[in-house]
């Protein structure tokens, strides 16, 4: 697995890449917990993400938590391994899910995040 994480104008992104699960899960968190959802918009990319596991959906529900009332994205490729997940725990409505930065930015900035 790997991360990165980019500071824009309008959000912080972290990109998340290769396996998640509970081994790679720790250093997930770790970058997850450098992140302040509560003073900046917040996405997850996880295009990247060829296996995504419940230790890690954990991971995201975490912040999710920490976020408060704000809502935290997830950027992911329709039928990836991190969107079937999300549907088949009933998370996917606990985030912004999209496949596209640019849309799922504009949906947190305007408001629109059902």
């Amino acid at each position: 697995m790997q991360v990165a994480t980019e500071h824009t104008d309008r959000a912080v992104v972290l990109r998340v890449s290769g396996e998640v699960d509970v081994s790679t899960t720790p250093e997930l968190r770790k970058h997850l917990d450098a992140i302040d959802p509560r003073s900046e918009q917040t996405v997850v990319d996880l295009t990247a993400v060829d296996l995504l596991d419940s230790s890690a959906l954990g991971a995201l529900v975490g912040l999710r938590h920490r976020a408060g009332g704000r809502p935290v994205a997830l950027l992911c490729r329709e039928n990836s391994s991190p969107r079937r997940l999300l549907r088949l725990t009933g998370l996917e409505n606990a985030f912004v899910v999209g496949s596209d930065l640019e849309a799922l930015l504009t949906r947190l900035e305007s408001g629109a995040v059902r």
